[in-house]
């Protein structure tokens, strides 16, 4: 499109760095969901009203080190957004809404005012931060009501206080319904080992499906499309031995276009377990290692460019970020929202064989070039206790990543993806206790 061709592809890419040097900083060691795609918006925004180091630090998290100049940062990412969800249709539930908070006391530079708006459709609200409940509450309201009820609470009251200032909320919505959707009636309860050796059971998901299929070198992949045909969900499978960082340090743009570009379709059955994550967490240690560090330094911050007659004490206290994902027999929904406080310092205020999947990277992409990461999650999950002495369906750690593309929008989302095993050409099972799923499955998949 059009839209599109006016985007550079240094821009588009780096943004897609940025998410994978993020991810790359987490500490994966419990389960963890983020939308990189969020936290550009937020910091963007925040760029907007920064000086200095503080604006150059942000920018050079953002963008690396190549040049555009602050006008094409916030016109490409207006472009890009719109297109985006211009390619989500009426297939694809996508939402992305902006909003500054801002203590009543102060008012914000009219520059800031019209960036904000122009850019990221930006209003500004301004709240009696004396009163933290009260304000609390509308801001949480304004999130649910963008995620569609999915984040809840995603201020806290008790992070309100007299010397905070603004806070810049970013909150995106996705639901997606599977091209062919997952029968509940092959949805069926399995046993589950716990790396303490303890059992759980879990619903998994089940179907046979002709789908895009690519064989690297130590890992396997395959791509799960949604209603519509503008998304897929990419399962990264790495082999039994290869481990999940050795998968995760390579995670890039070059690596995505690898799997993208290399699909072949391939009859597959494919186990998804039904599940729900959500993670919580503050991003400020994270963009410090980024070199993102000035803008969290009560004196060395520099805001001067966001509030009238406050040139200097204006700091970034917190970084909070949240997501929820939902997978079912029908599709994915899931939610994210950002918020970041600056708050005054004061002293007071300091294919036919089988696929042994243990661990795996998951990727919703739709197209070999990348541009944008919606989402980007990491999760330690059971092993599925085996049966006659085989280890048929094995899982540990997962990552799985949301990718927007300008030219085929793609996604990356949290999801847990059991093993695919397949048996094609013998047409039978090594597992007698699914042969019950099988049976209905031969009556709706003739040989």
């Amino acid at each position: 499109m059009a839209m599109m061709a006016a985007i550079p592809v240094d821009y588009q890419q780096s943004l897609i760095e940025f998410s994978t040097s993020l991810y790359r900083e987490l500490n994966k060691t419990e389960s963890v969901c983020m939308s990189p795609y969020s936290i550009t918006a937020a910091f963007l925004l925040l760029m907007i009203g920064a000086s200095g180091r503080s604006k150059q630090q942000i920018s050079s998290a953002l963008f690396q080190k190549r040049l555009f100049s602050e006008e094409e940062k916030l016109k490409y990412y207006k472009s890009l957004n719109s297109y985006i969800i211009q390619k989500a249709g009426g297939n694809v539930s996508l939402a992305s809404a902006n909003r500054l908070f801002v203590n009543k006391r102060y008012s914000v530079l009219q520059n800031v005012r019209k960036k904000a708006k122009q850019y990221f459709g930006a209003d500004i609200s301004l709240k009696d931060f004396t009163k933290p409940k009260a304000s609390a509450l509308v801001m949480n309201r304004w999130v649910s009501k963008q995620t569609d009820g999915k984040i809840k609470k995603l201020i806290k009251e008790d992070w309100l206080v007299s010397t905070t200032v603004m806070l810049i909320i970013n909150a995106i919505y996705f639901k997606a319904t599977w091209e062919r959707r997952f029968s509940p009636k092959l949805t069926s309860k399995q046993n589950f080992l716990l790396p303490d050796n303890k059992t759980i059971k879990v619903d998994m998901m089940l179907i046979r499906s002709n789908v895009p299929y690519f064989q690297g070198f130590d890992f396997n992949a395959i791509a799960l499309p949604f209603k519509g045909g503008n998304f897929d969900m990419v399962f990264i499978l790495p082999h039994e031995k290869v481990g999940l960082q050795n998968i995760e340090a390579r995670i890039s743009l070059e690596f995505l276009s690898e799997i993208s570009s290399g699909f072949s379709r391939e009859l597959l059955d494919i186990f998804i377990p039904k599940f729900k994550l959500q993670s919580d967490f503050d991003l400020t240690q994270e963009l410090r290692k980024l070199a993102v560090t000035d803008i969290f330094d009560e004196v060395k911050a520099n805001f001067s460019n966001l509030i009238v007659g406050k040139k200097q004490g204006l700091y970034v206290k917190i970084a909070v970020h949240k997501v929820v994902f939902n997978v079912n027999e029908a599709g994915v929904e899931g939610a994210a929202g950002l918020k970041s406080e600056l708050s005054l310092f004061s002293p007071s205020d300091i294919s036919p064989s089988q696929i042994q999947v243990g661990k795996l990277a998951k990727t919703l992409q739709d197209s070999p070039s990348p541009n944008s990461n919606l989402l980007v999650a990491q999760e330690s999950q059971p092993k599925m206790i085996s049966a006659q002495g085989k280890n048929v369906l094995q899982l540990s750690d997962w990552v799985c990543e949301v990718i927007n593309n300008p030219q085929f929008v793609q996604a990356i989302v949290p999801m847990v993806l059991e093993k695919v095993f397949l048996a094609i050409k013998s047409r039978k099972w090594y597992l007698t206790k699914f042969s019950h799923i099988l049976k209905q499955l031969n009556k709706i998949h003739k040989p």
